[in-house]
């Protein structure tokens, strides 16, 4: 259920936004009235429902290799498709890999 409440304030236009890196300070967004997500999050809710396949290989087909990080490539793919919000800001702190670097630098451009 909650899960089902974070979808409906990242997608709502009055609402500002944040994509964010797993070492974001959530909770002072929250308290700022940003709604964030962790970025790899979406991708794995991506993954969960079982069509991802095509979000692959969207990505893909703009230049990310297919041994990349699976969810990094649902979130461009999904991104190009025009299913993520174009986001307000982008919080990237230190970062477990590169690829989610990338990621939210791709996700500040419109599509």
């Amino acid at each position: 259920m909650e899960t089902a409440r974070l979808g409906t304030r990242l997608f709502d236009p009055g609402q500002r936004v944040a994509w964010c890196g797993v070492l974001a300070p959530f909770d002072l967004l929250s308290a700022l009235g940003v709604n964030s997500c962790f970025v790899e999050f979406v991708g794995a809710m991506l993954a969960g429902t079982g069509g991802v396949e095509p979000l692959l290989e969207v990505a893909e087909e703009e230049g990310y290799a297919p041994d990349s990080c699976s969810y990094h490539r649902a979130v461009t793919g999904a991104a190009l498709r025009g299913m993520m919000p174009v986001p307000d800001f982008l919080i990237a702190t230190s970062s477990p890999c590169t690829g989610g670097l990338a990621v939210l630098d791709f996700l500040v451009m419109p599509s």
